[in-house]
């Protein structure tokens, strides 16, 4: 079976990344910890996403932007939304 043009742009886009997170060392904005090939599985389930810096979802400037595992960004958000019931 033949792979679809999209599927060896999003094979070639997966090792692009897998490159870059290589070459400068991306890290968690949350725990800190390295962001691995492993984070990028080939399709489905992504671990990671991304987290709006000001809390502005619409500001999508690449200063308020930053790659963090999915885990990490529901642990900060419901965190931040216990401790807002709290008042």
């Amino acid at each position: 079976m033949k792979k679809s043009k999209l599927s060896k742009r999003k094979g070639r886009l997966r090792e692009f990344l897998i490159l870059l997170l290589k070459k400068y060392d991306v890290r968690c904005h949350f725990c800190g910890e390295p962001i691995t090939e492993e984070d990028l599985p080939p399709r489905g389930g992504d671990k990671l996403t991304i987290h709006h810096l000001n809390g502005d979802r619409s500001d999508n400037s690449v200063a308020n932007l930053v790659l963090v595992h999915r885990r990490c960004h529901k642990a900060y958000h419901l965190k931040q939304t216990k401790n807002s019931k709290r008042r």
